[in-house]
Order: C-alpha cells, then sequence, then structure tokens
C-alpha cells in the first residue's frame, strides 16, 4: 500500500499587510458607491416634489378633461334639440309645399 502524500497547505499570497490593504481598497470602493444619509434625504426630498408636481398636474388635466366633457354633453344636447327643429321644419315645409302644389326635391 501507498502512503497518502501529505497535503499541502494552501499558501496565501503576500503578507498580512498586503492582504489588508487590498481588502481596505475594496471596502473603500464599496463606500464611495454608498450613499449618504445628506444624499439619501435630498434624493427623498426631489422625488416628493416630483410626485407633487405630477398630482397636480394630473389633477389640472382631470380638471380639463372634466370641462370638455361638460362642453360635449352641452353640444351634444344642443345638437339634439337642433336636429329635432329641423325635423319640424322640414315637415312644415313638406305640408306647405303639398297645400301650395309644390313639389320638393332634394
Amino acid at each position: 500500500m501507498k502512503k497518502a502524500a501529505p497535503k499541502k497547505k494552501k499558501s496565501v499570497p503576500g503578507t498580512v499587510s498586503t492582504q489588508l490593504r487590498a481588502i481596505d481598497a475594496k471596502l473603500d470602493r464599496v463606500i464611495d458607491t454608498m450613499v449618504t444619509q445628506h444624499e439619501f434625504n435630498l434624493f427623498k426630498k426631489e422625488v416628493s416634489e416630483r410626485f407633487e408636481r405630477i398630482e397636480r398636474n394630473i389633477e389640472q388635466l382631470t380638471i380639463a378633461v372634466d370641462k370638455l366633457t361638460k362642453s360635449v354633453e352641452s353640444l351634444m344636447l344642443e345638437y339634439a334639440v337642433i336636429r329635432t327643429q329641423l325635423e319640424r321644419y322640414d315637415r312644415w315645409f313638406k305640408e306647405i309645399a303639398k297645400k301650395v302644389g309644390i313639389e320638393l326635391k332634394p
């Protein structure tokens, strides 16, 4: 039987201080990408202001659409009244033409 070869210890490249410097550099990169509380508060304020502007715009658009809807409803009612009146006039003209003896052509 062969003896198993002893396991080699993994060698750690560099000294402890170089490893700590590498970790420190990595932490610096992480810290540089992190947001500070002040930056986060500024972001929240900006987002809040944008939402308020959007809400105002939506409110203004809703009011404008409501006014347009009322105008369209009013115009539709007026159109119905005018159409009814024109149909009545058309009937009257036909009756008058029939009594007078005139043939109406379209």
